[in-house]
């Protein structure tokens, strides 16, 4: 989905309008719902990934409320302060590469799909067992 973004986008122009905008708003949206669906499946806990509102409002009602551990706690204030420093990045980068900054989380994100495939242990495979 990031790769169709960024190839949109390139295509588009750095400006895009019409009916392109519209494409590249729905291709965007649509990689951040596989993004949340993703990082659910991995459960952990407290972190959303595509939004800042809801971390933050986990954050400050685990605050209020009391009941969160210091872990918690700490690993969505994490999240949160490096959403923002993605944010301001994101910023300077479309600012100076324009339409090509879209290539930036594809790239990452392969980074990261290539770091856990080697990190995965390898599946055990069990002897079949001869019958008597």
């Amino acid at each position: 989905m990031l790769l169709a973004l960024a190839g949109g986008w390139a295509l588009a122009g750095e400006d895009p309008a019409g009916g392109a905008e519209y494409v590249l708003v729905g291709v965007a949206g649509l990689a951040m719902g596989l993004q949340s669906a993703a990082v659910r499946q991995l459960r952990v806990g407290g972190v959303a990934t595509t939004y800042v509102t809801g971390t933050l409002t986990g954050l400050l009602a685990d605050l209020a409320l009391g009941g969160a551990s210091r872990g918690v706690l700490l690993r969505q204030g994490w999240v949160l302060l490096a959403l923002v420093a993605g944010a301001v990045a994101g910023a300077a980068v479309v600012g100076l590469a324009g339409g090509v900054a879209a290539l930036i989380p594809a790239v990452l994100v392969a980074v990261v799909v290539a770091v856990a495939a080697r990190a995965r242990p390898a599946p055990r495979h069990s002897q079949p067992r001869e019958s008597a």
